[in-house]
């Protein structure tokens, strides 16, 4: 999973095993624009996150995921998944587990 969260939940934290990637670190910050493909690439690559994993992406309530899932299918990702549900869905559920720290 690729968490891209910012906004507090019912239970702090992530989904274990997620990779934290700020959704803004795929903007040139000066413009608002999306950075070039290969900067895209080395900063998911540098993340550990290959085309060839299954990603799910998730941020609090899904809009900032699915920004990074279209970016990680332009990018050739094709297992690349949201998780409409996003982090709010999986805290409110009181069985699944959180891992705490980014």
């Amino acid at each position: 999973a690729l968490s891209v969260i910012e906004v507090p939940s019912p239970r702090q934290g992530r989904i274990p095993g997620a990779i934290h990637l700020e959704w803004k670190d795929l903007f040139e910050q000066n413009t608002m624009t999306l950075k070039p493909g290969g900067e895209l690439r080395e900063l998911l690559q540098a993340k550990g996150i290959v085309p060839e994993s299954q990603i799910n992406t998730y941020c609090q309530g899904g809009a900032r995921a699915s920004l990074a899932t279209i970016v990680l299918k332009i990018l050739g990702y094709e297992k690349a998944r949201t998780y409409a549900g996003s982090y709010v869905q999986w805290a409110k559920q009181p069985d699944t587990t959180i891992e705490t720290g980014i």
